[in-house]
């Protein structure tokens, strides 16, 4: 009998101290992280980044914010502009493609746009701009593993 006594005070109790610790936790999270944390998780699930016509506001609706929002965390967060942040995931997977030889039938054009630029021009700038060299220039010299 005992033990019902100390179980119906105890559960009780016990469900109140752990709604106050998560609610604790939930205050403590900045909406700007909450925010970067769904824009990393989105990238590294289903790699946004690949659509061609991706935009910040169609990003910020799938994160579930406002464009204002999402600038900002990109802006804060990684010290770089909506274009440059883009640009930088689509060159690292396009420079993953160029040294797959699965892919190395594949044009530099169809590579850009595997990684979602809309042009063979705006990929071969922004890659260069990026890493420095050509795409050809850098399937040539990267070293072979």
């Amino acid at each position: 009998m005992i033990i019902k006594s100390w179980f119906i005070l105890y559960f009780p109790i016990s469900l109140f101290v752990i709604y106050k610790a998560h609610s604790k936790k939930a205050e403590k999270i900045n909406p700007l992280e909450l925010i970067n944390e769904k824009l990393i998780y989105l990238f590294n699930t289903e790699h946004m980044y690949l659509e061609p016509e991706l935009t910040i506001r169609k990003l910020a609706r799938k994160i579930g914010t406002n464009e204002k929002y999402l600038s900002n965390v990109i802006n804060k967060v990684h010290n770089q502009n909506f274009s440059v942040f883009i640009n930088n995931y689509r060159i690292e997977y396009a420079k993953k493609l160029l040294l797959d030889s699965n892919y190395e039938n594949l044009t530099l054009e169809a590579i850009g746009s595997l990684s979602g630029f809309n042009s063979k021009s705006s990929f071969n700038s922004v890659f260069k701009k990026t890493t420095g060299l050509t795409p050809t220039e850098y399937k040539t010299k990267a070293p072979v593993s």
